[in-house]
């Protein structure tokens, strides 16, 4: 049942982990300027889509947590998992290192999703 309900979000978990792994040497260089809000855009979409898959996998939960709770819990797994990636690429990736902004926009990602599911898709 578990694997059931949250296999998308798994598999994008592992994706985030992925791309969040690849040595810095590695990415494309390019004007600082333009990567900085490049950087920032891709980290919200990315937490923005981990959050809106696991809302679904908590919401077949919903007679044990509530439906409030499944946008609860998608939140703070999505934003504990942003801040789990930064503590790897500042002590165990290779080439990489954490950034506060980097936080921030995994919560903004997050939370736009949040919103979004709360208000467009209606379960509250």
């Amino acid at each position: 049942m578990f694997i059931r309900a949250f296999w998308k979000s798994i598999l994008w978990a592992i994706i985030i982990f992925l791309l969040s792994s690849i040595p810095g040497k590695n990415l494309e260089k390019a004007n600082i300027f333009d990567l900085l809000y490049l950087d920032k855009l891709i980290h919200v979409f990315l937490y923005f889509t981990l959050t809106i898959l696991l809302i679904p996998g908590f919401n077949k939960f919903v007679n044990f947590l509530g439906a409030r709770y499944s946008l609860v819990y998608s939140l703070v797994i999505s934003v504990f998992y942003g801040m789990i990636i930064e503590i790897f690429q500042q002590y165990l990736f290779h080439d990489r290192s954490a950034e506060f902004m980097d936080i921030v926009a995994n919560l903004a990602g997050a939370l736009i999703a949040t919103f979004y599911y709360a208000f467009f898709i209606k379960i509250v």
